[in-house]
């Protein structure tokens, strides 16, 4: 696995998807898939977690224990489970966080393989959905939106039903559901 330059080959992976996204706002992306496997694609989401840092999830594998076992063989394993369609997110580790009330709120810990997987992906779609948001598109507090225009208003409107809508839906469905086929839809299941 080449890692050399993985930022700027990224860099440049997300500026063309964008720029064709933006030049035909009609485009359709069938085959992004095989962007999240690629060698730079996962280097970058690993240095993106690493950076975030993190606890374990469900199977006990720290940060440190892929630098231990080698970070190139753990990012070709998964490279090779995502190509053969092997893939499986694990269950997600549910821990209780105090809040300043004295109640707890649950917080879900997914492995970090599931960690980097969920970032490649990021990487990847990332720039297509960029391009479809209008200039007015902001993810400001209501009140302190600073334009009052009706194409503005719009915006603000559509952004926080779409806000509203996957803040309902991702406290009903845990991540450990989600699957990635290999026609790039992402799915949901709440059995």
């Amino acid at each position: 696995m080449q890692t050399n330059n993985s930022k700027e080959k990224v860099r440049q992976l997300q500026n063309k998807l964008y720029l064709t996204a933006k030049k035909c706002d009609s485009r359709r992306f069938h085959a992004l898939y095989d962007k999240v496997y690629r060698d730079d694609v996962l280097f970058e989401a690993w240095k993106r977690v690493k950076a975030n840092k993190g606890s374990s999830g469900v199977d006990g594998i720290r940060i440190e224990d892929i630098e231990e076992m080698g970070i190139e063989k753990y990012l070709s394993e998964i490279k090779s489970e995502l190509m053969d369609g092997k893939y499986k997110p694990s269950p997600v580790k549910r821990v209780m966080i105090p809040k300043p009330d004295g109640s707890e709120r649950p917080l879900g810990i997914p492995t970090v393989k599931d960690r980097i997987v969920q970032m490649a992906t990021k990487i990847a779609i990332e720039p297509v959905f960029e391009a479809d948001f209008r200039d007015c598109s902001s993810s400001e507090i209501v009140s302190t939106f600073p334009y009052n225009t009706p194409d503005t208003n719009h915006c603000l409107i559509s952004f926080n039903i779409l806000r509203s809508d996957i803040l309902c839906s991702t406290s009903f469905i845990s991540l450990s559901w989600f699957t990635l086929s290999k026609n790039f839809s992402i799915s949901a299941s709440t059995t």
